[in-house]
This record gives structure tokens, C-alpha cells and sequence, in this order.
């Protein structure tokens, strides 16, 4: 992902306007839960920081190419799940649970979100480390 261009080299971007893509990195089942979890997180990104050209940008395109973003996004539902597990069906190596954490910066507005197996998954780690050979 990090060849693609802006906003598809975004991870909501892909979310919300492309739906293979969705079904592969989360069950579903769980596709409700996520999309309002990245929305509210958008909200509290958005928020001490109107002046963040690039997620207000981010924001209006997405309003104006996915219906179901701005159906979520009008729903103005604020909790959020941001450690919730992920689970990606590749089509290589098969699925790969992975645990979530974020990591927010004291200092700026910046995020890091680190995905890796649980210390306990050994397949899902064999899994991982084939894709990056």
C-alpha cells in the first residue's frame, strides 16, 4: 500500500470506497463496528485540529464518493474500538488474525497503529513473515 498514491495509499479511504478490499482485511460481521470506530476516530482527529488540510480534504472527498461513508458519518455515533483484533484473508498465505494497539504522540498529533500476531498465533506469524520474504 505505501506505493499507492493519495488518499489510496489511506487505510479509510480504502475502507470506505472499496469493498474487496474491506472484505479482506475484516469479517463482515464486524464491517459495522469497524466503519464507526474509524469514523469516530476521524471525528476526534478532526476536531482540536480543523485546520488539518489533509484530513479535511480527506473528509470531503470521501463524503463525496461513498455513500456509505456519509450514511456513517451522519449516524454522529462517538464510541470507538481502535484495539479491535484484525483479521486478513490474503490470498498467498490465507488468513492472518492479527492484535491491534495505538500508540498516540504526546507531542503532535501523530498516531503509530502496529498490527502483529498474538505472541500465542505461531501460524499467523509464519504466515506474516512469508509475505515479507
Amino acid at each position: 500500500m505505501a506505493s499507492a498514491e493519495w488518499p489510496r495509499s489511506n487505510m479509510l479511504w480504502r475502507w470506505f470506497t472499496e469493498p474487496r478490499w474491506r472484505d479482506s482485511v475484516e469479517p463482515t460481521a464486524r464491517h459495522e463496528s469497524t466503519s464507526h470506530s474509524l469514523v469516530a476516530d476521524l471525528r476526534v482527529t478532526l476536531a482540536p485540529q480543523c485546520e488539518n488540510t489533509d484530513a479535511l480534504e480527506l473528509w470531503h472527498r470521501l463524503l463525496a464518493v461513498s455513500d456509505y461513508f456519509a450514511r456513517t458519518w451522519a449516524e454522529h455515533r462517538a464510541t470507538a474500538e481502535p484495539c479491535a483484533p484484525k483479521r486478513i484473508e490474503h490470498d498467498d498465505v490465507g488468513r492472518i488474525d492479527l492484535e491491534t494497539t495505538v500508540v498516540r504522540s504526546t507531542i503532535s498529533t501523530q498516531r503509530l497503529v502496529l498490527m502483529q500476531p498474538a505472541r500465542s498465533d505461531q501460524l499467523s506469524a509464519e504466515r506474516l513473515s512469508r509475505l515479507v520474504r
